[in-house]
């Protein structure tokens, strides 16, 4: 059984990616969607801006809360931490520690290009939906070890959602 709050972040993520009035949009099967959760980052932006919502919602009812036991949900959480207006190279991960070759550096910036392109096609309202998501499942016992990054997207989709309105 859900929750007052996860029923409304889910209501919130259907309505401003339109899961729940889209006619032509068939939804992924919860396998389609974990499935999904690990490959955000080779999604067309026009794809990403569809499936995001369903990756977030199917997040919601079927997480396992039990730490590290969701699949894939760490890669969610990690796609979503980036600031994409930042051009510094910690905008998306921390990659100033010098275990990082200038290659592995040079590879992190232009992930972050790609991600920051595909990123940029969602909506105030669907930021403001992910902000909503990365707050119910800072709660969740799956995403204990993530916490801080999910802190740090959050900051950053609660600023982009206020920015467009």
């Amino acid at each position: 059984m859900l929750s007052s709050v996860a029923m409304k972040v889910r209501e919130h993520l259907r309505k401003a990616f339109g899961l729940s009035t889209r006619s032509d949009l068939r939804l992924m099967t919860h396998d389609q969607a974990v499935a999904t959760r690990s490959e955000l980052i080779a999604l067309d932006p026009t794809v990403l801006t569809l499936r995001l919502g369903e990756v977030l919602d199917d997040l919601i009812l079927t997480h396992t809360g039990r730490a590290g036991d969701s699949e894939y949900a760490e890669d969610v959480v990690l796609f979503l931490d980036l600031d994409p207006n930042d051009a510094s190279e910690a905008a998306c991960h921390d990659i100033s520690d010098p275990i990082f070759s200038e290659q592995m550096r040079r590879e992190e910036r232009r992930i972050c290009a790609i991600i920051s392109n595909n990123l940029s096609q969602l909506t105030s309202e669907q930021a403001a939906a992910i902000a909503d998501w990365l707050l119910l499942a800072m709660e969740w016992e799956d995403m204990r070890w993530y916490r801080p990054r999910i802190v740090s997207a959050h900051e950053y989709w609660s600023k982009r959602a206020r920015m467009h309105v």
